[in-house]
């Protein structure tokens, strides 16, 4: 399976005329290539990272290159019935459902996660996030975040 980010044009039902908002989802695509899902609501954009906020960036970018989505007739025609767009409204459907999906324990198996420390995983995001704001205070501030406590100390010790 595969996904990425497109822009998707959707009517606001509550409207007395015709009325659409446009926002930047995700969309799903079989291995022939064909789109079988779409997220019902836009995408956030946030990272735990500043790189993979940048690469989320860029992906975002890539949506405008691309035909916009008619939600309303992308539901209708086109999803899995299991998708967003098509929520389970009857017992039986949540049933199946429920019966087609892993347990907790099955996908942490299934993603080989079962000796995963969240602890050890937070304390490595909390370094690898010092790092990358560092990096970027660099290229992008132009000083290092050292130099330019130097400069507010100096300055602190100038003013009357």
């Amino acid at each position: 399976m595969t996904w990425n980010y497109r822009l998707v044009k959707k009517s606001l039902p509550d409207c007395e005329h015709e009325h659409f908002t446009y926002g930047i989802h995700e969309v799903y695509y079989n291995e022939d290539g064909t789109a079988w899902g779409v997220t019902e609501d836009p995408v956030d954009m946030s990272a735990d990272h500043l790189n993979e906020l940048k690469i989320q960036w860029d992906m975002l970018i890539e949506a405008f290159g691309r035909p916009v989505i008619e939600y309303d007739e992308f539901c209708k025609n086109v999803a899995d019935p299991a998708f967003e767009c098509n929520i389970p409204r009857t017992d039986e459907e949540w049933d199946k459902l429920e019966e087609e999906s892993l347990s907790h324990d099955e996908v942490l198996e299934e993603l080989s996660l079962n000796d995963f420390d969240p602890k050890e995983y937070a304390d490595e995001l909390a370094l690898q996030n010092e790092k990358e704001e560092l990096q970027h205070d660099a290229e992008f501030i132009g000083e290092s975040p050292e130099h330019i406590h130097l400069i507010i100390k100096t300055l602190r010790s100038q003013s009357p």
